[in-house]
């Protein structure tokens, strides 16, 4: 004969045949399990809420770290940027004001105003002087020429091809 019992749902309690039944504080047990239960469960919620509290004051502080360095980075960039565009200007003024010229034909009067500049700074020295200038540019004075040179008639216009609109060369 076998001493194994196989028992199809589990046993609340065993006891020894000839003896007293214990009584069975099952009740007792299952309300002080509650309260237990019940106070393991608070604390671990608010275990919980305090170490997600710290994970997300770090990942605050580390996102805040973050964005100081990319602010110090971005006022770098900028000064750097700054600093390119003002190395670059005079240079691209200068380009643009080369590519304009080439087109830019000055006006009869733009032309006698400078001749006038000219022979006002050399009204100190006497004698004949000679003014080379565009052809164009002798055209337009040569049409222009009423009043223009005063005490200076013995002031020779010369045409040369060398010389850009607006260019002149006086000698004397």
């Amino acid at each position: 004969m076998s001493n194994l019992v196989n028992f199809h749902q589990h046993l609340k309690s065993v006891g020894l045949a000839g003896q007293a039944a214990a009584a069975v504080p099952a009740l007792e047990e299952a309300a002080e399990s509650e309260v237990d239960l019940e106070a393991l469960q608070q604390a671990a919620y608010e275990q919980g809420k305090r170490e997600a509290i710290k994970e997300l004051q770090a990942k605050t502080d580390a996102a805040r770290a973050l964005q100081e360095k990319l602010l110090k980075r971005l006022e770098a960039a900028e000064q750097a940027l700054n600093e390119a565009v003002e190395a670059a200007l005079p240079e691209l003024v200068i380009e643009g004001v080369r590519r304009v010229i080439p087109h830019w034909e000055p006006t009869g009067e733009e032309i006698q105003q400078s001749v006038r500049e000219m022979i006002a700074g050399l009204a100190s020295e006497s004698g004949p002087m000679e003014i080379r200038l565009n052809e164009s540019d002798k055209a337009h004075l040569d049409t222009l020429q009423d009043g223009l040179w005063g005490d200076f008639s013995a002031t020779r216009l010369i045409g040369d091809k060398s010389l850009k609109p607006g260019e002149c060369v006086v000698s004397g």
